[in-house]
Parts: structure tokens; C-alpha cells; sequence
């Protein structure tokens, strides 16, 4: 046998595949949304939606807005259009039973979601430093920053609603 041949065989076993982004890569692992997380059968449902229009999530995570107004269940879904926290809320109301106003104050913006929904907590408040796309659509009250985000998000969940 050529002395090569071994070698070429070294070299094929021990060679890497090109490296490919990680699920969640960048994530700390205790941010991912598990299955015992209050919403990961929520969660599964609008990350099966997202993947189904051609928005499969990288990684979906636990989210701050747990407990939202309540006991609002929430999750947060990295795609490569940018993050989406969406809170989920019980039919028939669902998410639209919500209402929010939006000041501007000085760079800031304040989101204010009033009492109007009986079983939510008083008044919650929100002060983030740039502006957020806010929205609801059935059960799923939508929080996305980036501005085409919004128009496909709204988009696809009309055209998924006829």
C-alpha cells in the first residue's frame, strides 16, 4: 500500500464538516424555553406557525413579559428577521382584549396597558429606549422592533386568517 493512502485516510476521518450555526447559538442555555416552562405548548404553536410561512425560529427562549398584566404566558423567538416576544392569552378575548398607549418621551417611549381587562393586573407600564411594533392577533399579543417584521407578521397572519 502507497504510504499516501493512509495518510488521505487520516486526513478524511479527522476532517471537520463546515462549521454551521447552533440552535440558539449565542443563547444562554437557561434561556431556553423547556418543556415544563409555563407556554411551551404555546410557544410550539407559534413557532410551528412562523416555520410553516417560511420563519423557522433559531432558538425560542423564556421572555421577560412572563407574567405580563397577570399570568399571561410569554416567549421570545430569534429568527433571522429579528426577535419576536409574543405573550399568550386565553380565548375568546385572547390578546385583543388588550389595549396600549404609546408616549414619546424625550428618546424614550412609554407603553401604557390600562385596567380595561378584567383579571389583569392594574395598569402596567413599559419605558423602552426605542420604539416597539405592538399588536395582537388572536390569542397572541405580538411585540417586534424591527419595522418589515411587523408588515410580514401582519401580513402573513391575515392571509393565514382567510
Amino acid at each position: 500500500m502507497s504510504p499516501i493512502v493512509p495518510r488521505i485516510l487520516l486526513l478524511a476521518l479527522t476532517a471537520q464538516a463546515p462549521s454551521r450555526p447552533r440552535i440558539c447559538e449565542g443563547i444562554d442555555s437557561t434561556s431556553v424555553l423547556q418543556r415544563w416552562d409555563p407556554g411551551y405548548a404555546e410557544a410550539r404553536r407559534f413557532a410551528d406557525f412562523l416555520t410553516a410561512h417560511g420563519l423557522p425560529p433559531r432558538c425560542v427562549t423564556r421572555s421577560v413579559l412572563q407574567g405580563f398584566l397577570g399570568n399571561a404566558k410569554a416567549a421570545g423567538f430569534q429568527t433571522d428577521s429579528g426577535p419576536v416576544a409574543v405573550v399568550f392569552f386565553p380565548q375568546p378575548a385572547g390578546a385583543e382584549s388588550v389595549h396600549v398607549t404609546e408616549r414619546p418621551r424625550g428618546g424614550h417611549y412609554r407603553y401604557t396597558f390600562p385596567p380595561r381587562q378584567p383579571g389583569f393586573l392594574p395598569c402596567t407600564t413599559w419605558d423602552l429606549e426605542g420604539p416597539a411594533r405592538l399588536f395582537a392577533s388572536g390569542p397572541w399579543f405580538i411585540v417586534v422592533w424591527e419595522d418589515r417584521l411587523e408588515a410580514w407578521l401582519k401580513s402573513t397572519l391575515s392571509d393565514a386568517r382567510r
